[in-house]
């Protein structure tokens, strides 16, 4: 490549609402005199000045290179067309003045960053309109975390932006289709970051409780009568009831393991004697609604599995205050909600991907037969699923890393810290009341 990064020849470079294409014909594609090809092996091309990555790719599919000239550009290679989106860290003299600013906010990356992140309380607070809201005259607090989080300023802009300038269905070859794809693609892999997985191991839906009972189906329809799923009495009715309904559908037997009523927590010794090679399934939650129990899920997927059984966790009320790690926990199936942990209401589920793959889900018949899609029914909530990638994005903007797992990792750490330090002011408040009673 001819020049430094300051002076890099744009000419080649058309803006079409935000999105950045490489003029050209056929198959090939010129930029600089870098040939870009789809179906390309991943390697690296150019110089040190320059060098990209892009992956194989099958006739008609998507693949994502990062080209690396001072700044970063992600591309997108769709139907034989490439296309850029230009990534948030910008040369400080580049002449790469095209589409920056247009770019589509759902697909920026602020994960990116390796900054020291927002760092005082009251940028944080900044972020949500709603506690700027007063009540006769006072600022509110908002208790109703049960009932979901308040959401930054990033969510609602996402979600909008999706709207007004990509709003379409999936798959199609035409821009805002082929956008909507990519925004779903880049979600996954936000999402899988926040879980540990795999991109391919994220499904999206309505909420955590439709996610369940369209997976119990699938389950459901392996299973025979007399077959035993183990849940827990510490479980939110929203991981029971879907259960419940196999043992009417298909002839199965729910056993509920007990909890400890002096400590609120899991008693074990119930657990491994209800559990047996009848147990098809064991569906535990990693934290209780009602009462904040941490149940190890790690131990009951050991006993689980040591006995052939598959382990599905609700992890709704355990995604806003610790990191989820689905490969650490060895777990099937997880399921969790994104409007707990500052974005819209919408739900995700990981499933292993070759138990995805493998499932009868419930589908249409002209739908992708490939996971994760096979497990998505009809048209998703395409904004909220770009909604739920920024809420994680805002989520690793509160600390420093070099990946977004690491600054997720981090940003936990920090909200619990402070989360400490809110309950310790709360309950000292609540014990100096005469007429509250502390447990």
């Amino acid at each position: 490549m001819k020049g430094e990064k300051d002076n890099i020849d744009t000419s080649a470079v058309e803006d079409h609402g935000g999105i950045l294409t490489i003029r050209g014909g056929g198959a090939r594609r010129d930029w600089n005199g870098i040939h870009y090809k789809q179906g390309m092996s991943a390697k690296n091309v150019g110089t040190a000045k320059l060098s990209a990555n892009i992956a194989t790719i099958p006739p008609g599919g998507v693949a994502y290179a990062h080209i690396h000239v001072g700044f970063e550009v992600v591309l997108y290679i769709i139907e034989g067309k490439v296309r850029h989106e230009f990534g948030s860290v910008r040369p400080k003299s580049a002449k790469l003045n095209v589409g920056l600013n247009s770019m589509p906010v759902a697909l920026k990356q602020p994960g990116t960053s390796t900054g020291a992140g927002i760092i005082s309380i009251d940028q944080v607070r900044e972020c949500f309109p709603a506690l700027a809201r007063t009540h006769n005259g006072f600022p509110i607090a908002y208790f109703d975390g049960p009932g979901g989080t308040q959401v930054p300023r990033a969510v609602v802009e996402a979600m909008n932006d999706y709207l007004y300038h990509h709003n379409a269905n999936t798959h199609w070859a035409y821009p805002t289709s082929e956008e909507t794809d990519a925004i779903i693609d880049s979600a996954r892999s936000v999402l899988a970051d926040f879980l540990n997985a795999e991109p391919t191991e994220i499904v999206f839906g309505a909420n955590m409780t439709t996610l369940t009972f369209h997976l119990a189906r699938a389950l459901g329809r392996g299973y025979k009568c007399n077959d035993e799923i183990l849940v827990t009495e510490l479980e939110h009715h929203a991981n029971i009831a879907p259960w419940q309904a196999l043992e009417q559908e298909r002839g199965v037997t729910v056993r509920l393991a007990r909890m400890i009523p002096e400590t609120g927590e899991l008693d074990w010794d119930d657990f491994s004697k209800k559990l047996s090679e009848r147990t098809k399934l064991v569906a535990i939650g990693a934290a209780s609604n009602a009462l904040g129990t941490i149940n190890d899920v790690r131990r009951a997927a050991k006993m689980a599995h040591s006995l052939g059984a598959q382990i599905f966790i609700d992890a709704v009320h355990y995604a806003p205050h610790a990191l989820i790690a689905v490969r650490d926990w060895d777990c099937d199936f997880l399921a969790c909600s994104a409007y707990k942990f500052y974005g819209p209401h919408i739900g995700i589920l990981f499933g292993r991907h070759d138990l995805l793959g493998s499932l009868d889900f419930p589908k249409l018949l002209p739908a992708p037969d490939s996971a994760p899609e096979r497990a998505e029914t009809g048209t998703q909530n395409h904004e909220g699923i770009a909604g739920a990638a920024a809420a994680v994005d805002f989520l690793a903007s509160l600390a420093s890393g070099a990946t977004r797992r690491e600054r997720l990792h981090a940003a936990f750490q920090r909200l619990h810290d402070r989360g400490d330090a809110l309950f310790t002011q709360l309950w000292d408040g609540l014990r100096e009341m005469e007429r509250v009673r502390l447990y």
